[in-house]
């Protein structure tokens, strides 16, 4: 989901692809093809599975064209494009120029700063309702036997009856381009969908490449958690309160008059300082792992986790989601001052980080808590924001949030920056998959 908590895979793209890219997207021809205008009307008049792109301020763009001749016209356009030496006329040419304007072009789809945000549609036919009752009352009627019993020709003519019924389903997610730092940042963490983009990519002549986490040895995600578990603050605090919630009811339990402190024990097990001066919360969802050989649990809540961590000397933290903060402060009318917790970002660190399938590293469960705080303080310098701003911001928290991630994962694992964090991976010559520095 844009601009709240979801899944990201993040890939590369090759900044010196990006004239290539540009001119894509201001040919008509390229851009037509490539459009959800293109893929809707496709999927619609042949019935097949189809991707396409809106830009980014016009998710549903192109529902506006709504005269049956012209969609008509441009299905007969879309067949002919498919055959084999098809060449556009300059009654093609001008049929899509005409139409453009429920398309988009490279104005719709640019950031700024050689950045880029768009929608990629999945469009198939489904039936919502259960279309093997549907052969059967088809197959009773006209040919007065259950289907199963039908000869092959008149299966297909009760399933391309059923075919008919069906209506058009859609799915969309978003895409954000940025040419400047080489990355593709995709809001999904299927396969087919990431790769749907690769693909989309490399018909706009963009080059991407894989992308994946490293930070010295496969156990890094455990490594990390367990590392933040050993130089936790509040132990006394988390103990407490895990012991009052094994005894009485989370609504027995009496809050803490320090705010401050009771959001600390009801959201985390663990928080702990790092070298950058941020800090680093550990909550649910989790999984904790009681003794080595044994497969780790999932948790329901913080103090159900501090507790299992206390249970055996060989308790740990498998799998965790992790709230990034810095200390600020800020004084009273009174003058007197007061430190605040601000939370950055959130992700879950586990060891199902890894796309392998479409060569992207993932951001699970990431979110920006202070993205609609600082929205609010740029229309306050600015006046309003536009679509592109939201878009645009968003972007540049997450490439900030994989920076600061980077920097704090190898100083709590005492390794070099350099080459470690979001890297390329590269075949080796006998096969195995070796990771060098981007």
């Amino acid at each position: 989901m844009l601009f709240g908590r979801g899944q990201w895979a993040v890939f590369g793209v090759e900044a010196k692809t990006l004239e290539n890219f540009q001119k894509a997207l201001i040919d008509p021809l390229t851009i037509f093809e490539v459009s959800q205008l293109a893929a809707s009307i496709t999927t619609k008049f042949q019935t097949t599975a189809q991707t396409g792109i809106n830009p980014f301020g016009n998710p549903r763009l192109d529902e506006k064209l709504t005269d049956a001749d012209t969609i008509s016209d441009l299905s007969d356009l879309l067949q002919q494009m498919d055959e084999d030496g098809y060449l556009p006329s300059s009654e093609d040419l001008s049929l899509i120029n005409d139409n453009l304007k429920y398309v988009g072009a490279e104005a719709d789809l640019s950031l700024g700063n050689s950045k880029y945000g768009f929608w990629v549609v999945n469009n198939e036919y489904e039936d919502p309702t259960d279309p093997n009752s549907k052969k059967e009352q088809i197959s009773y009627e006209e040919l007065e036997r259950p289907f199963k019993f039908l000869v092959k020709e008149e299966k297909k003519g009760v399933e391309d009856k059923v075919t008919a019924t069906a209506i058009l389903e859609r799915s969309q997610f978003a895409v954000l381009v940025d040419f400047q730092h080489e990355r593709v940042y995709v809001a999904s963490s299927n396969a087919d969908e990431v790769n749907a983009v690769r693909d989309l990519l490399e018909k706009l002549g963009a080059k991407p490449y894989s992308l994946t986490w490293d930070f010295g040895k496969s156990s890094w995600p455990s490594d990390f958690l367990n590392k933040v578990v050993s130089t936790t603050h509040f132990t006394t605090e988390f103990k407490e309160r895990a012991d009052q919630l094994s005894r009485f009811t989370p609504e027995e339990v009496e809050k803490l008059d320090d705010k401050q402190m009771e959001k600390i024990v009801s959201n985390f097990f663990a928080l702990s300082p790092l070298e950058t001066e941020l800090w680093a919360g550990l909550t649910t969802p989790a999984r904790i792992r009681i003794y080595k050989p044994v497969d780790p649990v999932g948790v329901p809540n913080p103090s159900v986790a501090f507790s299992l961590l206390s249970m055996t000397k060989d308790a740990e933290v498998a799998a965790a989601s992790v709230v990034f903060q810095e200390l600020k402060s800020k004084f009273s009318k009174a003058g007197e001052e007061k430190v605040y917790r601000n939370d950055l970002f959130t992700l879950d660190i586990n060891d199902n980080m890894i796309l392998g399938d479409a060569g992207a590293a993932l951001l699970r469960g990431f979110d920006l808590p202070q993205f609609k705080r600082e929205v609010k303080t740029t229309i306050k310098a600015k006046g309003r924001v536009g679509i592109k701003d939201f878009w645009y911001m968003w972007l540049d928290g997450i490439h900030t949030a994989i920076l600061e991630l980077e920097e704090n994962i190898t100083g709590v694992l005492e390794i070099d920056r350099t080459g470690h964090g979001l890297v390329v991976p590269e075949v080796g010559g006998d096969g195995d998959v070796e990771v060098t520095e981007e």
